[in-house]
């Protein structure tokens, strides 16, 4: 598990932020899920996205990934410009 290096006396609470995942697995979701908990993170600051440059890979983890990312109070955040112009810089 990831080691935030943060003392007792910071917190991710008393800096304007949000936080970005790229999910390839459900299991990711475990691990964001510690880290949010160790950081002491509001859920609502918590973006996922789904991992990958291929619209057919996406469109897969959606399925899985946006009932988790609501039950957990994350917000999904979907990877258009790679489903309207594919795996292209500057767009």
């Amino acid at each position: 598990m990831w080691d935030s290096g943060l003392s007792a006396q910071r917190s991710a609470a008393q800096f304007d932020y949000q936080l970005k995942f790229a999910v390839a697995a459900p299991g990711d979701l475990d691990e964001i899920r510690q880290l949010v908990a160790q950081l002491g993170t509001d859920h609502a600051r918590v973006r996922v996205v789904p991992e990958g440059t291929d619209p057919a890979v996406l469109h897969a983890r959606v399925l899985w990934l946006v009932e988790p990312a609501r039950q957990y109070s994350f917000r999904y955040t979907p990877r258009l410009h790679i489903e309207h112009w594919g795996k292209r810089r500057g767009v």
